[in-house]
């Protein structure tokens, strides 16, 4: 269960640019083709090389790179989040996120990461005032939404982890249950359930 519970988190840094406004902005606004070139052979490297190898150091600098190019690409900024994520460089992480958050500050996935990176490095404050925020978003996002919307659901189920981490765990409860209902498979919805703040800190390292 751990590790379904980290798959779950590290899936956060991906909805950033699935569920969010910023993929919306993508497809409004394609990334410019260099930046696209260098995070793909930043992505390439990555995924063949270990978190820690002059590889994925070089990987870093791909990103920094397509990123000044295009300081809007937010697939970029999760891919070098992720990478800093991995190495468990949380000061890292939070700069890269909060270099994203000066271009999404309405972005509810990318503050629910940085408040888990904030808590992780004892900003308490601060990750509840992302937590908080993030909370007010997706609960915006889902009243605009119809519940067959094909991102309906993966919005409540963060919206559930907002909860959990402003210590709402028994309505975020209610919402996972009545999603496994409807589908007992849900892994997402199945890492959540029954878990504290502080059991989903304990099990992401």
């Amino acid at each position: 269960m751990a590790s379904a519970v980290k798959n779950y988190l590290s899936s956060i840094l991906i909805l950033l640019v699935v569920t969010s406004g910023s993929y919306a902005q993508e497809l409004k606004n394609k990334p410019k083709p260099e930046a696209i070139a260098l995070n793909n052979r930043a992505s390439r490297l990555n995924a063949m090389h270990l978190p820690g190898s002059k590889q994925v150091d070089t990987a870093l600098i791909l990103l920094d790179s397509a990123l000044k190019i295009d300081n809007h690409y937010a697939i970029a900024y999760s891919n070098m989040t992720s990478i800093y994520v991995e190495r468990k460089n949380y000061p890292m992480a939070i700069r890269t996120m909060r270099k994203f958050e000066v271009v999404e500050p309405t972005n509810p996935e990318l503050l629910f990461y940085l408040g888990i990176m904030l808590e992780k490095t004892g900003e308490l404050k601060k990750s509840r005032e992302k937590f908080i925020k993030a909370e007010a978003l997706n609960k915006l996002r889902l009243n605009k939404m119809n519940v067959n919307d094909k991102h309906y659901e993966d919005t409540l189920i963060n919206y559930a982890g907002d909860l959990i981490f402003l210590n709402r765990s028994a309505e975020a409860e209610k919402i996972l249950t009545k999603i496994l209902t409807k589908n007992p498979k849900q892994m997402a919805a199945l890492a959540l359930k029954g878990k504290t703040k502080e059991h989903l800190l304990n099990e992401f390292k």
